[in-house]
């Protein structure tokens, strides 16, 4: 089982837990992604502490901004371009359910590839 940080609570940093959680199979026009490296924004920061005033799902994931390489493929997906998208791709991405995970199901409307000459 892949691993996330989430809150589930609005706070401060110490609301952050280290969490076990479930993982979606890739759909229609989705990728699993192994996440390489991770964003933090400061909409992030806000959001977690309860300064914008938005409706929130919890458990919640950190971030949104990602890097990784895509594990598996759902049917139909295919990148912006109209490329089919491939197991090892390595690719550059935002998700909203939070990217400071382990694995990430996203549309592969999603995400692009990452310039070979981009580190992790």
């Amino acid at each position: 089982m892949p691993h996330a940080v989430q809150y589930n609570e609005f706070g401060s940093i110490d609301v952050l837990e280290f969490a076990t959680v479930e993982l979606a199979v890739a759909g229609e026009g989705q990728v699993t992604v192994d996440v390489k490296a991770a964003g933090l924004n400061p909409f992030d920061y806000k959001l977690r502490s309860g300064f914008i005033p938005m409706p929130v799902e919890f458990p919640r994931v950190v971030g949104s901004d990602f890097a990784g390489v895509v594990a598996s493929v759902g049917p139909g997906a295919v990148y912006a371009d109209g490329s089919a998208v491939s197991a090892g791709d390595e690719v550059l991405g935002w998700i909203d359910s939070g990217s400071w995970r382990e694995q990430a199901v996203v549309s592969a409307a999603n995400i692009t590839r990452k310039p070979a000459s981009m580190s992790w």
